[in-house]
């Protein structure tokens, strides 16, 4: 990932190693941070949270990353993923801003969960994460179009209505079209289309054409899929939506809101959020 250099330097520990594409332009090198895999998930937290979030919602958050690198590792291992490195440093895995970041509190989360990870029928699960689901979580069947058990779609138990969890958004019919590249004359969405979560899982272009929700939000550059449409006039809908991210797996508002509101340990949380899981530390 390139960086802006105009922004504050960053620092990581370990060796870094330099890939030349011998296909590629002779100025373009993949730079690949070598580094243990406690100090890349130390790296890790403070990048997703803010330290100064309760320590028992960063601790979740460790296990998470954790369990989600090392889930990752086990694809490289065996072959399903190009070889070239583990992770990048972007939210396409996980942020990871080296110590630029890290703090005593965001160190304590991951050393007093050292090498835990979440496991379902023995095996190192993928353990999605994201900002906010809005009051309900989606599954990675919806979410990704992956069964994947442990990720199923459930009512957040915290009191949602303390938190900052809606948006809304109107765009023109113009804009809509030009950001799908077609002209739009109705859109909606039918009843049939949203999911158990509220999530949309298709949108009607012009009463035949459809689209999925996860494309519709990221051609419009929606908060989420998690969003009602309301015809304004003839030429400008209302979306009104809630949360942060795809909502698959952990929310990290609802973490730290479990902390605040419930007063959870790190265990609780992750077993709410991770149905059937097991806790193990690595061998």
């Amino acid at each position: 990932m390139i960086r802006d250099p105009t922004q504050t330097a960053y620092v990581y520990e370990g060796n870094f190693v330099a890939i030349v594409d011998p296909n590629a332009n002779d100025s373009e090198i993949q730079l690949v941070n070598l580094v243990e895999s406690e100090t890349y998930i130390q790296g890790v937290v403070p990048s997703e949270m803010g330290d100064y979030w309760p320590i028992e919602t960063l601790k979740s958050q460790a296990v998470a990353a954790r369990t989600y690198a090392w889930w990752t590792v086990t694809q490289v291992k065996r072959g399903a993923r190009p070889s070239e490195y583990d992770l990048d440093d972007t939210v396409q895995y996980q942020a990871y801003l080296g110590n630029s970041t890290r703090s005593k509190v965001s160190d304590s989360a991951v050393t007093s969960t050292n090498k835990l990870v979440m496991k379902y029928n023995g095996e190192v699960i993928k353990s999605f994460f994201s900002a906010d689901s809005g009051g309900y979580t989606e599954s990675a069947e919806h979410g990704f179009t992956q069964v994947l058990p442990y990720c199923q779609s459930k009512k957040e138990l915290y009191d949602v209505s303390r938190t900052a969890t809606v948006w809304v958004l109107n765009l023109s019919l113009a804009k809509i079209s030009a950001a799908l590249n077609q002209t739009i004359q109705r859109i909606e969405v039918l009843a049939g289309d949203v999911d158990e979560s509220g999530r949309v899982l298709w949108v009607t272009l012009n009463g035949q054409t459809k689209i999925s929700g996860a494309v519709f939000r990221q051609k419009l550059k929606l908060r989420s899929t998690l969003f009602q449409l309301e015809l304004q006039s003839d030429d400008s809908i209302k979306l009104s939506g809630a949360g942060f991210g795809h909502g698959v797996g952990l929310a990290q508002i609802g973490a730290r809101e479990y902390v605040n509101q419930l007063a959870w340990d790190f265990e609780q949380i992750v077993k709410f959020y991770y149905t059937g899981i097991t806790l193990e530390v690595l061998n």
